[in-house]
C-alpha cells in the first residue's frame, strides 16, 4: 500500500511499465522509464550531500523535467520547492533562503538563472541539469556557465548513475513531500508544507473523483 507519494509511480511501473505516464510535446515517458529516470536524479542529489528532509528547489516549468525532478527528489528522501521560473529573481531568492535550499534542479534554459542566484542564495551549493526532455535519445546534457563557489552537475551525469530503485529512504507519511509558496498577506512569501499523507489523500480523491 502507497504511503509516499513516490510509492504511486514504483507501483504503477512494476504492474504496467510500458504504459505511458506521461507527454510533454512531442515526447512521452513510460512508467518504467519516469520511474529509472528520477532514480538516477534522486543519486545524483544524494551524490551531492542531499540528506533526508532537505529542500531541493525544481526550477522548470510544467513540464516533464519538472515531473521527473519531484520524484527524483522524494526518492532522495527530500522535500521539494517549486520555483516559479517566470519569478522575479528577488522573489526566488528570498524562497530558497526562507527554505534553505542548497541543491536545484534546473532545466537547461534556466541554469544561468539558477547559477545567478548563487550570490544572493549563500547556502546553494549546487545545480543538477534538467535534460531538455528527459527521455532517451536526448541531446547531451551541457554541464552549464562555470560559477564559482556552485559545482553544475550535467545531465549526462545524471544518466551515468544507476537507474535501479533507491533503498534507504527513511521518510514517514508524516514527513513534508513539498512547499507551496503564496503570496502572504504582506506581499513576502510565505510557505505551507504539504506533507505525504495528505497529498496522497487528495490524490485518492481526484482519482475516484475522475473514474
Amino acid at each position: 500500500m502507497a504511503y509516499l507519494l513516490q510509492h504511486l509511480l514504483t507501483d504503477s511501473a512494476a504492474r504496467r511499465p510500458d504504459r505511458p505516464a506521461l507527454a510533454a510535446g512531442d515526447r512521452s515517458l513510460t512508467y518504467a522509464e519516469l520511474d529509472r529516470l528520477s532514480n538516477q536524479v534522486a543519486r545524483a542529489l544524494l551524490a551531492q550531500g542531499v540528506a533526508p528532509g532537505d529542500r531541493v528547489g525544481i526550477l522548470a516549468p510544467k513540464s516533464a523535467a519538472a515531473v521527473v525532478s519531484m520524484f527524483g527528489a522524494l526518492k532522495a528522501g527530500a522535500c521539494y520547492v517549486p520555483l516559479d521560473p517566470n519569478a522575479p529573481a528577488s522573489r526566488l531568492s528570498v524562497i530558497m533562503r526562507d527554505s534553505d535550499i542548497a541543491v536545484v534542479l534546473a532545466d537547461t534554459a534556466r541554469l544561468s538563472g539558477a547559477a545567478a542566484l548563487a550570490d544572493s542564495v549563500p547556502k546553494l551549493r549546487s545545480a543538477i541539469v534538467a535534460g531538455p526532455h528527459w527521455g532517451p535519445g536526448d541531446a547531451a546534457g551541457t554541464a552549464g556557465p562555470a560559477t564559482p563557489g556552485l559545482a553544475v552537475v550535467s545531465w549526462d551525469a545524471v544518466l551515468a548513475e544507476p537507474d535501479g530503485p533507491v533503498a534507504g529512504n527513511p521518510a514517514i507519511e508524516t514527513d513534508p513531500a513539498y512547499i507551496l509558496y503564496t503570496s502572504g498577506s504582506t506581499g513576502t512569501p510565505k510557505g505551507v508544507m504539504i506533507s505525504h499523507r495528505n497529498a496522497l489523500t487528495f490524490v485518492v480523491w481526484a482519482a475516484a473523483y475522475t473514474e
